[in-house]
């Protein structure tokens, strides 16, 4: 299958060798650049050139790593949806209903996006500089588009979406419906979120609103 790359790694890797720490190493230190220049002279001033620098990177490398220099401040990696994430998806959540199976995928896709590290500091800017939660936004966004290739193959397998399976865009209705949950939650625990209390509230929000609504049940 094609892999496809959004904005939010898999957890429990393997040892990593010496390239693996390399890169981490970069990452870690463009990403503790990015975060001190924003804090001390302002996101506008915090350039990916003056990024670069101060990490020791030219900005080419930067730009292996990130795609913007708002991705740096908040810590926002690459991760690729590809056969490895998706087998740990199908395994984590065999048996699930469709809405479980789903925002498993979001919440999976969303741990591997985001560094747990100085999650403070990154708070304080994202208030202070409303257009890095709009990034954030976006990324997420990007997450749920990502997804739904998944989502649709999953639903014939769930006896309550089997019928609706193949109607155009009830894998899009779906994801929005989980999608707009989640980030709710997510957004709402505050600046270290636990992940599993996010995904748990999700499910119960989205499967009451789909019995008062009288959908897939």
């Amino acid at each position: 299958m094609q892999d496809r790359k959004v904005a939010p790694q898999a957890s429990a890797d393997p040892p990593l060798g010496l390239r693996e720490r390399k890169r981490r190493a970069t990452r870690r230190r463009l990403e503790e650049a990015a975060l001190a220049l924003a804090a001390a002279h302002g996101l506008d001033r915090a350039t990916v050139e003056a990024i670069s620098a101060r990490a020791d990177v030219s900005p080419r490398t930067f730009f292996n790593y990130f795609e913007t220099k708002e991705d740096a401040v908040l810590g926002i990696h690459l991760v690729t949806i590809g056969d490895e994430l998706l087998a740990e998806h199908a395994d984590r959540y065999a048996g699930q209903d469709a809405v479980a199976s789903t925002v498993g995928l979001l919440s999976m896709t969303a741990a591997a996006a985001i560094t747990n590290e100085h999650r403070e500091a990154r708070r304080a800017l994202v208030l202070a500089n409303p257009q890095l939660l709009a990034r954030f936004h976006a990324v997420m966004t990007g997450l749920a588009d990502a997804v739904s290739g998944v989502v649709g193959r999953s639903l014939p397998g769930d006896p309550r979406w089997a019928p609706v399976a193949g109607e155009p865009g009830v894998a899009d209705a779906l994801i929005g419906l989980c999608f707009g949950a989640f980030r709710h939650f997510l957004m709402a625990v505050g600046s270290d979120p636990d992940l599993e209390e996010v995904e748990r509230r999700t499910v119960n929000l989205v499967r009451t609103v789909l019995r008062t609504g009288g959908s897939a049940d």
